[in-house]
C-alpha cells in the first residue's frame, strides 16, 4: 500500500463498532496466516477486510503486524501510530477486540507497556469493566512500566477501597518493583528518592491492610518485605505477630529473627529454630554464630548449645551435618585450632562416605593449612580412609589432591576404580568410583607445578587424559563431569566433531542454555562448525521464546490469584534473563554466522538484520548504561579448576529469601559485546546503503585498554573490527556524497569526520593491524621433536576468528561499494568549473585509494593464511604427529587402561556396534577424531578465504 492510501485509510472516521462474530470471521484467517508466516495471503485478507470496513481499527492493527513480519518497520510504525492517534481522538470505536489485535503487534515488537495503554483506554470507555483495568495493570508490569501500573492501581484502589485490599497491594508492588528494577537495571545503590518511594509503599500497604480483617500468609510475606525494605521493622513485627495469622511456626520465627534488633531476642529465635524445628539449616547456624561473634551471646553458653545438638546427632541413626559444621566454624572463629583439627577428624569418620564430605572439610583444612594441626588432621583422615576403604578412601584422596598430598600413581588409582565397578547399575547411573578417573586426570595434567604456565601445553598429556575419560564414559555414559571435561580438552585439540557429540549428549535444556552455552558458543564459531551452532541457537531461541511467552502469563496468573511475591519473582527473573550476557553474545554470533554462510546474499542479510533487530530494546547506547548479567555457570568446573576455590564460600547462605540479583558481567566482556554490536550494525548499514554521515563520536571502543588492562585476543579483534567498520562507513559516506554530486561545486564543504586524508590514514593503520594479527596467528609452531609443524588448533582458531570476524565482513562491505564507485567515476568530470573538477578528482582519488588499501590488505591477508592452511592440508595434522608418534605411543603411555574397552558411547547413551575393541584401536579412534576434525576445519576455512578473494576481485577500484 502506498503512503497516500495509508494516510487516507487512517483518516477514515468509524463510529460503529464491529461485532465480535464478524471480527472472528474476517480476521481469524489473517491471524492463522501470520502464525504460519504466510505474509502475502495475510496482507491480501487484511486489505479485503479494510475495503469492506474502511478504517476498521482491529484490521489496521493486524496490517501493522503484517508489515512487521514483512520487515517493513517504517510502515508498521506509521500504521500503529496513526491508529493510536485515532483511538485517542475518538475517531474510531475502542473496544476489547481492538485491544486484543493491537496486543499482537506490541507483543512482537517487545512493547507490552503499549498494550497496557490501549487496555486502559478501553477501560476508561466503560469504567465498570474492572477486568480490562486489571489486564492493563498486568501488561504494564510485564512491560516494566511500573509508574503507569502504580497510577492505575491507585485509581482502582480509590474506587474499591472499601471492598478489597487487592488493588492497594498491587499499587504497593508496583512502587517496590520500580525501585528495585531501576537499581538493578542501572546497577546503582538505593538513593534518598528510593527511600521516599519505599515509605510511600509502606503507607499504601497499611491503608490496604485495613480492609483485611485477617491478612493471609501470602499477604503477610509481601507486607514484611515492604516494611523491612522501608526500615519499619516494628510494623512488620506487629503484622507477623497477628493473633489470627495462619502461618507455620518455623517461618514466623525465621521472619522475626531477621526483624528483631535485640541480640538477646534474636538468639532466642535462632535457638528455637535450630533445636525445635531444623538443626540442619546452615543459614540459621551462620546467623547464630554471627550473634555469638558480635558479643550478643555468651561464648560458653553457645558452645554448650552446639555441643548438645552435636551429641544428639551423634547418637542418632542418621546424623545431620549442620551441627558438626557449626562446631568446626565455632572453633575456627575463636582460634581453637587444636579442637578444630579433632572436629575435622570426627566429621570425616561420620560423613566420609558422602561425596559432599570432602567439599565440607576443604575450607576448614585450608584455614589451618599453615598450622601444625593441619598435618595431624590430614594424617588421621588418610588413616581412616585406608582403614575403612571405599568410599572413605575416595573422599580422603580428594582432600589429599587439593593440598598436593596425593601420592597414589595413575595405575594405583585405576585399580581402585576397577574394584569399585558394578554391573548391576542402570544405564543412567554413575559408577561409584568415577571420581578416581578424575583424580587420574589431575595427575596427568597437574596445576601445582610452578614452572607450568599452561595446563594444556603438553598435548600428549591431554591425549592421555582424553583416553582415560573416554574409558570411563563407556561405563558411565551419563557422567556429566566426564563430558564437561572432555569438551574442554577436545576444544584444546580442535576436535569439534566430538565436542558436538558430547554437547548433544548432555541434553542441555531450559535455563541451562543460559548457564552452559558459553562453553561451546565461541569455539564452535571460531572453528566454523556452524551446523553445531545452529542447534545451540535453536535451544537458546526456545528458552527466550518460552520466557517471553510463559513468564508474562505466569505474572498475570500470580496477580489474579493474589500471589504477589510470586509475580515479583517472575518479573525479576525475566529481567535477569533478558540482561544475560550469553544471550546477547548468542544473537551477535548468529548474525555473524548468517553472513558467513550466505556470503552476503539477500537471505543472509535479512537473517542478520532479524537477529540484530532483537536489540530494539537494547541499543548500544542503552547497553552502555544498563547492567548486563553474567549467567555463566563456572562452578560446574570446581572439580577441575581447583585454584578457583574460595574458603569464604562456606559462609554462603542459599536460603536467603532476597531475590538473587546475579553477577554483573566484567567490564571487559561488556565492552566487547557493545563493540561487536556497534560494528555489526555499522557494517549492516554499509551493506544496506544506510550510511550515516555523522561520525558516531560516542560509538564504539577506540582500542584503549579497559580499566587499565591490556585487551585480550577476543577484545582486540572486537576493537579492530569496530575501527574497520567505522572507517568503511565513513569512506562510503564520502563516496555517496561525491556520487550524488554534492562535492562538485567550488563551495562544497566536506563534513569534518569525512576528511579524505584522515580516512586514508586510518585505512592504512587498520590494514596494518590486520596484517600484524594474521602474522601473529600463523607464526611457525615449534615442536619438541624438531619437526616443522603445520598450524596447531590454537593457530587455526585465531585464523578462523580473523576470517569470520574481520576479513569476511570487511570484504562484504567493500563489495557493496561497487555501484557507488561506478557512479562516482561518471561524476568526477562533471564539475561546474575547472577548479571544481580538479578538486572533485582529488577527493575521488583519495576515496579510491582508501578502498584500494582495504581491498589489497584483505586479499593479502587471505593469501597469507591460504598458503599456510593449504600446507596443513597437504601434510595432514602434522602438529599431532609432533606430539604423538601414533596410536601405539598413546596406547603404550596408558598401560593401566583395560586391554579391552567398549566402544565410545553414542550421544543417546547406547553403544556402537562391533563389540569390544582393544586399547590400541581405542586410542587410534581418538587420534583419528582429532585429525579429521582438524582437517575439516582447515577445509572450511579455505572455502571462506577463497570466497572472500573471489568477492573482492569483482570490485573494480
Amino acid at each position: 500500500m502506498t503512503g497516500k492510501s495509508l494516510k487516507s485509510s487512517a483518516s477514515v472516521v468509524m463510529k460503529t463498532p464491529i461485532s465480535r462474530a464478524e471480527s472472528d470471521r474476517r480476521l481469524r484467517p489473517v491471524l492463522d496466516n501470520l502464525s504460519e508466516h504466510n505474509t502475502k495471503q495475510a496482507f491480501k485478507l487484511v486489505q479485503q477486510a479494510l475495503q469492506k470496513r474502511p478504517g476498521w481499527p482491529a484490521a489496521r492493527a493486524l496490517r501493522a503486524c503484517v508489515y512487521l513480519q514483512m520487515r517493513k518497520l517504517k510502515q508498521a510504525e506509521d500504521e500503529i501510530a496513526n491508529l493510536r492517534n485515532d483511538l485517542d481522538a475518538g475517531r474510531v470505536p475502542t473496544d476489547e477486540d481492538v485491544a486484543e489485535k493491537i496486543q499482537y503487534y506490541y507483543r512482537e515488537s517487545g512493547n507490552e507497556a503499549g498494550t497496557g495503554e490501549v487496555y486502559e483506554l478501553v477501560w476508561k470507555a466503560d469504567a465498570s469493566q474492572f477486568q480490562l483495568a486489571e489486564a492493563a495493570f498486568c501488561y504494564y508490569i510485564r512491560g516494566y512500566a511500573f509508574n503507569s501500573a502504580q497510577k492505575l492501581a491507585t485509581k482502582l484502589h480509590r474506587m474499591t477501597s472499601s471492598n478489597t485490599e487487592k488493588y492497594g497491594l498491587w499499587a504497593t508492588a508496583a512502587i517496590w518493583l520500580g525501585v528495585v528494577y531501576r537499581n538493578r537495571d542501572l546497577d546503582t545503590n538505593q538513593s534518598s528518592s528510593d527511600d521516599r518511594m519505599l515509605t510511600l509503599a509502606s503507607r499504601m500497604l497499611e491503608k490496604s491492610l485495613d480492609v483485611a480483617v485477617t491478612p493471609s500468609a501470602e499477604t503477610t510475606r509481601f507486607a514484611v518485605r515492604i516494611h523491612r525494605d522501608a526500615n519499619e521493622h516494628e510494623k512488620a513485627l506487629r503484622l507477623i505477630s497477628h493473633r489470627r495469622l495462619v502461618m507455620d511456626e518455623a517461618e514466623v520465627l525465621h521472619i522475626k529473627s531477621g526483624l528483631h534488633t535485640s541480640g538477646e531476642q534474636r538468639m532466642k529465635d535462632y535457638s528455637a529454630l535450630l533445636s525445635d524445628h531444623d538443626c540442619d539449616d546452615w543459614g540459621h547456624w551462620l546467623s547464630y554464630l554471627e550473634c555469638v561473634e558480635s558479643g550478643e551471646a555468651c561464648k560458653d553458653e553457645a558452645m554448650a548449645f552446639i555441643d548438645r545438638l552435636v551429641e544428639v546427632q551423634s547418637d542418632g541413626r542418621v546424623p545431620k551435618r549442620a551441627p558438626f559444621l557449626a562446631q568446626m566454624e565455632f572453633y575456627y572463629r575463636h582460634g581453637e585450632t587444636e579442637a578444630l583439627g579433632k572436629a575435622i577428624s570426627i566429621y570425616f569418620s561420620l560423613f566420609g562416605a558422602k561425596t559432599v564430605c570432602a567439599h565440607d572439610l576443604r575450607p576448614y583444612l585450608t584455614l589451618i593449612s599453615d598450622t601444625l594441626q593441619f598435618q595431624k588432621a590430614l594424617e588421621r583422615i588418610r588413616s581412616i580412609g585406608n582403614e575403612k576403604g571405599f568410599p572413605y578412601h575416595l573422599t580422603a584422596s580428594w582432600l589429599c589432591l587439593w593440598f598436593n598430598e596425593l601420592t597414589l600413581s595413575p595405575a594405583e588409582l585405576m585399580e581402585f576404580y576397577s574394584s569399585s565397578l558394578s554391573d548391576t547399575l542402570e544405564s543412567t547411573d554413575r559408577q561409584d568410583g568415577d571420581d578416581y578417573l578424575i583424580l587420574i586426570t589431575h595427575r596427568l595434567l597437574p596445576i601445582f607445578e610452578k614452572d607450568l604456565d599452561d595446563r594444556y601445553a603438553n598435548k600428549f598429556a591431554v591425549l592421555q587424559t582424553i583416553a582415560v575419560l573416554e574409558t570411563g564414559l563407556t561405563r558411565s555414559p551419563h557422567n556429566f563431569h566426564f563430558k564437561l571435561l572432555l569438551i574442554r580438552l577436545y576444544i584444546e585439540l580442535g576436535a569439534m566433531e566430538r565436542v558436538a557429540e558430547l554437547w548433544e549428549s548432555l541434553e542441555i535444556k531450559h535455563v541451562q542454555m543460559s548457564t552452559l552455552t558459553h562453553l561451546v558458543l565461541k569455539p564452535f564459531f571460531e572453528t566454523g562448525h556452524h551446523d553445531a551452532l545452529s542447534k545451540v541457537f535453536e535451544g537458546m531461541e526456545t528458552l527466550w521464546r518460552e520466557c517471553d511467552l510463559e513468564i508474562p502469563q505466569c505474572v498475570t496468573k500470580a496477580l489474579e490469584f493474589g500471589s504477589i511475591n510470586a509475580a515479583i519473582e517472575f518479573v525479576l527473573f525475566r529481567q535477569r534473563l533478558e540482561r544475560s550476557a550469553v544471550l546477547i553474545e548468542g544473537v551477535l554470533t548468529k548474525a555473524q554466522v548468517a553472513l558467513v554462510q550466505s556470503a552476503g546474499d539477500a537471505a543472509g542479510l535479512d537473517l542478520a538484520r532479524d537477529c540484530l533487530s532483537f536489540f530494539s530494546r537494547f541499543t548500544p547506547g542503552k547497553l552502555e548504561t544498563k547492567r548486563i548479567v553474567d549467567t555463566d555457570d563456572t562452578r560446574c568446573f570446581q572439580f577441575w579448576d581447583l585454584q578457583c576455590f574460595d574458603p569464604e564460600m562456606r559462609l554462603s547462605d542459599k536460603t536467603n529469601e532476597h531475590h538473587d540479583e546475579g553477577v554483573t558481567c566484567q567490564m571487559k566482556r561488556k565492552s566487547t559485546i557493545i563493540s561487536d554490536l556497534k560494528s555489526l550494525m555499522t557494517l549492516m548499514q554499509v551493506l544496506n546503503d544506510e550510511t550515516i554521515m555523522e561520525a558516531s563520536a560516542s560509538a564504539g571502543i577506540d582500542g584503549a585498554p579497559v580499566n587499565g588492562h591490556a585487551p585480550s585476543g577476543a577484545e582486540h579483534l572486537s576493537m579492530l573490527r569496530k575501527r574497520i567498520s567505522d572507517n568503511l562507513q565513513n569512506v562510503k559516506g564520502l563516496l555517496v556524497l561525491f556520487s550524488s554530486g554534492a562535492l562538485l561545486n567550488d563551495a562544497a564543504e566536506v563534513p569534518k569526520n569525512l576528511d579524505p586524508m584522515d580516512l586514508l590514514s586510518t585505512a592504512k593503520g587498520v590494514v596494518e593491524d590486520v596484517h600484524h594479527e594474521v602474522e601473529d596467528a600463523i607464526k611457525e609452531p615449534k615442536h619438541s621433536n624438531g619437526l616443522k609443524g603445520t598450524m596447531s588448533p590454537v593457530q587455526l582458531r585465531k585464523c578462523c576468528r580473523m576470517s569470520f570476524e574481520i576479513l569476511l565482513l570487511a570484504s562484504l562491505a567493500i563489495a557493496s561499494f561497487s555501484a557507488e564507485l561506478m557512479r562516482g567515476k561518471n561524476r568526477r568530470k562533471r564539475g561546474s568549473t575547472k577548479s571544481a573538477k580538479l578538486h572533485a578528482a582529488q577527493y575521488f582519488n583519495s576515496i579510491q585509494e582508501a578502498i584500494h588499501v582495504h581491498k589489497v590488505g584483505v586479499v593479502s591477508a587471505c593469501s597469507l593464511m591460504q598458503e599456510w592452511i593449504s600446507c596443513s592440508l597437504d601434510q595432514g595434522a602434522d602438529w599431532l604427529d609432533g606430539v604423538c608418534d601414533g596410536e601405539r605411543t598413546l596406547s603404550a603411555s596408558v598401560p593401566y587402561l583395560p586391554n579391552t574397552i567398549h566402544p565410545i558411547s553414542l550421544s543417546d547413551g547406547s553403544k556402537q556396534k562391533g563389540g569390544p575393541i582393544d586399547r590400541s584401536a581405542f586410542c587410534h579412534d581418538i587420534l583419528e577424531r582429532t585429525r579429521s576434525s582438524h582437517m575439516a576445519t582447515c577445509t572450511r576455512l579455505l572455502e571462506v578465504l577463497s570466497g572472500i578473494t573471489r568477492t573482492l576481485k569483482l570490485v573494480d577500484v
